[in-house]
């Protein structure tokens, strides 16, 4: 897997839509913060759009939904490469005796959502 380059986390949300890394963090190319301080990584914020009604602002719960999601992406892309990890494990495992009734045979079927993670994970490195 490539090296990343984003702000390492975890990141959390405050004021209800700034999301920044952790107090003294890395910035992502090398840079700490103060101890005081932490990189400012997204700000969501509920910014007009043009719908069938007219001119709509996002509602608060969506965009406070919008913002825990981003604040979770170190923990999400962790959770990512861990799964791949596993799966390559499994994949090159060979001495296994397996049947269709087994658990690995489960986690085959899992191989089309392994594609989509990797894909993520390529997608937060900036590599698609």
């Amino acid at each position: 897997m490539s090296e990343t380059k984003f702000t390492p986390g975890p990141w959390e949300v405050i004021n209800g839509g700034d999301i920044f890394g952790p107090l003294g963090g890395d910035s992502g190319d090398g840079l700490r913060a103060e101890t005081n301080d932490g990189w400012q990584v997204a700000e969501v914020r509920q910014y007009p759009a043009f719908t069938d009604e007219g001119l709509v602002d996002m509602g608060k719960g969506v965009t406070k939904a919008n913002a825990h999601l981003i604040a979770a992406a170190p923990e999400l892309y962790e959770a990512l490469e861990v799964f791949g990890r596993l799966a390559d494990q499994l994949d090159g495992d060979d001495e296994v005796e397996r049947t269709p009734d087994d658990e690995w045979a489960k986690f085959r079927l899992l191989a089309a959502d392994y594609m989509k993670a990797r894909a993520a994970l390529a997608k937060a490195r900036g590599e698609s």
